[in-house]
């Protein structure tokens, strides 16, 4: 393939794969510049109970950023695999506005039915524009059955 050739199949595939939704790292943020991004873990079960919310995963900046805040986010399989426990997340691009400080990302757990110990995965942020990556690993745990019900008074 000619080098003219070989630039343009190469641009062309970039820009398939960018159409496809598939987000190339950023350069990385220096400390200082930014606010840090980070995100926690979080706890939820297989089952949930009529009106019950979703579960969720809060990413959070350590101050407001007068700009958008881009990051891209994915899950990785730990004891809990995906698809039979989980939906993953591969490689997504999130963002929080400008000005805002978090955003909730929404976790699709799922009922496998089966009685078994806790299990777990991880979510990962990979990469970020705008902001410096604080904890870029969080561990989901999944609990077999339901959630236990709210004591009154609660």
């Amino acid at each position: 393939m000619t080098g003219v050739r070989r630039r343009l199949y190469l641009t062309i595939c970039a820009a398939a794969i960018t159409t496809a939704g598939v987000v190339a790292p950023w350069p990385a943020a220096q400390a200082g510049e930014y606010p840090v991004l980070t995100t926690d873990g979080t706890i939820c079960y297989e089952r949930r109970a009529p009106g019950e919310t979703e579960p969720i995963i809060t990413v959070v900046l350590s101050e407001p950023s007068k700009d958008d805040v881009r990051f891209v986010l994915s899950t990785r399989d730990g004891s809990a695999v995906s698809p039979d426990d989980y939906v993953a997340i591969e490689a997504r691009e999130f963002w929080i506005p400008a000005g805002e400080l978090r955003v909730d990302i929404v976790l699709e757990i799922l009922d496998d039915k089966e009685r078994e110990p806790d299990e777990w995965f991880l979510v990962t942020i990979d990469s970020a524009e705008g902001a410096v990556i604080g904890t870029e690993k969080a561990e989901v745990i999944i609990k077999d059955g339901a959630a236990p019900p709210e004591k009154e008074g609660k």
